[in-house]
């Protein structure tokens, strides 16, 4: 199932580094990844029909869902989001990834678009050539290159991938905005940091459009906190979290790893926590004056 890009199929030799791939084809990317991040970020609240998928987890669905009009997450900086889209049926998933089960997080995502297009569109289960579109974005500049290796992981996992159902399966990826793509500089007290310009995604189901996000803090829901649990200290691997067909947030069984010195985190101020687990991950630029 070989990854498509301008309606050709992706030449295998540049997906292992990163530098070699925007070589060849930054330059077509380029556009759509500068709109993407021009366009004004997206405050979402609580009422919105916003389906909140957290880190390590995909949320998949299709135009007939009167509940959730628009898929999102946010608080990304080394970890992308893949929305794959059927253009004929609407069916959309988003999947929120940071290197754990990518080939597993993957599949999902075919299987639950299939699946919602066969339901929107049943004569779709004779056709063996289809084609969906893939958006990748996130991601930065980062020290440990975490975000860059993610980024790779993904295009190679979307371009080796096979399915069974469908032996003509061809995926069109549109946008690529991740990693070098995706950096900007700030101001941090007296540095210059390399950032991501994006930290969150949504996509509208019924169009297909991408912009930035951001949700305010009461709409993670539901669930925030114990799926949370469940993605830090249950287990590392991409769940499906939505049923489409039921309309409703599905968060499995999993063994609790206790987080040794809990107690303790939580009595330090934010600088600190700050200090400890962020800034490995921003590089530093140069001094500001």
């Amino acid at each position: 199932m070989p990854l498509s890009i301008q309606s050709k199929p992706a030449s295998a030799n540049v997906l292992d580094e990163l530098d070699a791939f925007l070589e060849k084809y930054g330059d077509f990317f380029a556009h759509t990844a500068q709109k993407l991040k021009d366009t004004s970020v997206c405050l979402v609240a609580k009422d919105q029909a916003c389906l909140f998928i957290g880190q390590r987890e995909i949320g998949s669905t299709g135009v007939f869902d009167e509940n959730i009009k628009m898929l999102g997450t946010d608080m990304m900086t080394t970890c992308h989001a893949a929305v794959l889209r059927c253009p004929v049926t609407g069916a959309t998933s988003l999947g929120h990834f940071d290197g754990s089960s990518t080939k597993t997080g993957i599949l999902e995502m075919i299987l639950a678009v299939h699946s919602i297009s066969l339901v929107t569109n049943p004569e779709l289960a004779n056709c063996q050539e289809r084609q969906l579109e893939l958006h990748l974005v996130g991601g930065f500049n980062d020290d440990r290159q975490l975000s860059e290796d993610l980024s790779i992981s993904l295009l190679n996992e979307f371009h080796r991938l096979e399915v069974e159902f469908c032996s003509q399966l061809q995926i069109h990826l549109q946008t690529f905005c991740c990693s070098s793509m995706n950096t900007t500089t700030v101001a941090c007290e007296n540095d210059l940091i390399e950032s991501p310009v994006i930290f969150g995604l949504g996509v509208n189901i019924s169009s297909g459009h991408l912009f930035p996000l951001v949700f305010h803090e009461n709409a993670r829901q539901p669930g925030k906190v114990i799926r949370g649990v469940r993605t830090f200290h249950g287990h590392a691997k991409m769940v499906n979290m939505y049923r489409w067909e039921t309309n409703t947030v599905v968060i499995k069984p999993f063994t609790y790893e206790p987080f040794p010195n809990a107690a303790k985190w939580l009595e330090l101020p934010d600088s600190i926590i700050k200090e400890s687990t962020s800034k490995h991950l921003l590089r530093k630029k140069t001094t500001a004056v």
